[in-house]
């Protein structure tokens, strides 16, 4: 099954938002952790939790504007390409 990545990102920071908007953020950080844990990709709750309170933070830069992929890139783009084999061109 493929997916929009812009629609699928655009449409959870829409649903992180209304949570946050309806829930304290113990409940919110919580609700987030155990979906996290229930994917089976973190092999312990508190790794969950970690992984859960990252993308809070991320998602409440997001919606305060600051878009760190965006300004990430564009600092890789000002720097020289590196001298190794396999980096024949720049994608811009």
């Amino acid at each position: 099954m493929s997916y929009n990545i812009v629609f699928t990102a655009g449409l959870d920071a829409y649903h992180f938002n209304k949570a946050r908007a309806e829930f304290s953020e113990k409940d919110h950080l919580n609700a987030i952790a155990d979906r996290m844990y229930q994917t089976k990709k973190y092999d312990s709750y508190s790794a969950a939790m970690g992984a859960a309170i990252v993308i809070y933070d991320y998602q409440v830069m997001l919606a305060e504007g600051v878009q760190v992929n965006r300004d990430a890139r564009k600092e890789l783009q000002r720097q020289p390409l590196p001298n190794t084999v396999g980096y024949a061109y720049q994608v811009v």
